[in-house]
């Protein structure tokens, strides 16, 4: 078997047989994937937070046979996961980005647009782990996802007759976008002002220090129920447990 070298987050953590572990990793070069850890869970030589739940970790491993997991040979701490569960908000909010990637990804199909937007939102929480505002890290995680899979909110155009967005809007998870009032066809949608749409493209852009908090607070509820709806209508997520995290 040849070897490879990779990094990823660990997802998953399972105790297998006496001695060893299976994990599930989201690596960077290989999407989602299975590890076999012979001996890891009494072999000195590993540090237990290698493989600890969200731990970043890098990797060389055994490529297997067809239909075969991966091989552990050698492996080292990037970033520990612990202080994501330090914070309880914070936990499901990291659990809720990843429950997102085992939706959306399928096994051994990589993805470097998702990985590197992940691993971009998991280091601003990282550094942010205690502070309420790292939600907005998860909006911006949510708005360009939604991008990558080809569900780009358009926060500059009615969706339909493509003239700018200058008061307020309606959504539509159904239509795909923002209606002006003359093109609006849709019985179920979010009557949204135009500075929450404002507040959406400026998350979506990663302009986040542009943001007003105190102001955001009172726009939240709109956008997080925008958000929710796009995910629950285009991905079919059943996300219920994490709504009073998000």
């Amino acid at each position: 078997m040849s070897l490879i070298k990779t990094e990823g987050y660990v997802l998953k953590n399972i105790e297998f047989r006496e001695t060893s572990r299976i994990i599930t990793l989201f690596s960077r070069d290989y999407g989602v994937i299975s590890i076999m850890i012979k001996g890891g869970r009494k072999n000195n030589t590993f540090s237990p937070e290698i493989f600890d739940t969200y731990s970043k970790s890098s990797f060389v491993l055994y490529t297997p046979h067809s239909g075969e997991m991966y091989k552990h040979k050698e492996s080292s701490l990037i970033t520990s996961g612990i202080p994501f569960s330090k914070n309880i908000v914070t936990f499901f909010r990291v659990s809720f980005i990843f429950e997102i990637v085992l939706k959306v990804l399928p096994k051994h199909i990589p993805s470097n647009d998702i990985y590197c937007i992940v691993d971009n939102v998991l280091f601003k929480l990282f550094n942010h782990v205690n502070n309420d505002k790292n939600i907005l890290y998860i909006y911006y995680f949510i708005l360009n996802l939604l991008n990558i899979l080809g569900y780009d909110i358009d926060t500059k155009h009615c969706i339909k007759c493509k003239t700018p967005l200058n008061s307020n809007a309606f959504f539509s998870s159904k239509g795909g976008g923002f209606f002006c009032s003359n093109c609006l066809n849709d019985n179920n949608f979010i009557n949204t002002e135009i500075n929450v749409i404002a507040t959406l493209d400026k998350i979506k852009n990663g302009n986040l220090k542009s943001i007003d908090y105190n102001i955001f607070e009172s726009e939240r509820k709109r956008i997080k129920n925008i958000l929710i709806s796009s995910l629950m209508y285009h991905l079919g997520l059943d996300i219920e447990k994490y709504i009073t995290y998000i």
